[in-house]
């Protein structure tokens, strides 16, 4: 199932006019990728350029992929979620419930991550601490 996404609305950043080196802007809202504003030599040979047109097409074709990807993965999940869900005799009051247990569970889980890495440095400091006194 392949969307076609007709207007993709690139990031406005644009580089500073006197800059003599490729740009990296923030990513785009819809394929994620970061896109490049290249730089244009004055003095740019014929495959300089040759180089520079395939490099633009590619990320104009890169942009465009990943932002049909992006879309139909956004759609099929959501439509796989409301399937389950209706498979589980659940509603949609139901859902906003599961979604609020599952951030909770997530910052949970990223709690106990941060304890964990807590007394990993609390020991390290422990041992160079000792290790200090030592000498």
């Amino acid at each position: 199932m392949l969307i076609q996404f007709t207007s993709l609305k690139v990031s406005r950043f644009c580089p500073p006019r006197k800059s003599c080196h490729d740009w990296i802007g923030p990513p785009d809202k819809y394929s994620n990728l970061r896109p490049v504003h290249f730089y244009i030599p004055e003095n740019e040979s014929p495959s300089e350029q040759k180089l520079r047109k395939l490099r633009q097409e590619t990320q104009e074709w890169n942009q465009q992929f990943w932002a049909n990807q992006n879309l139909t993965f956004s759609k099929e999940k959501e439509e796989f979620i409301h399937s389950r869900l209706k498979t589980k005799g659940l509603g949609l009051r139901t859902e906003s419930v599961l979604m609020v247990k599952l951030k909770l569970t997530s910052r949970s889980e990223g709690n106990i991550e941060c304890r964990r890495n807590g007394r990993l440095l609390q020991g390290i400091f422990k041992q160079k601490f000792s290790e200090a006194h030592v000498l």
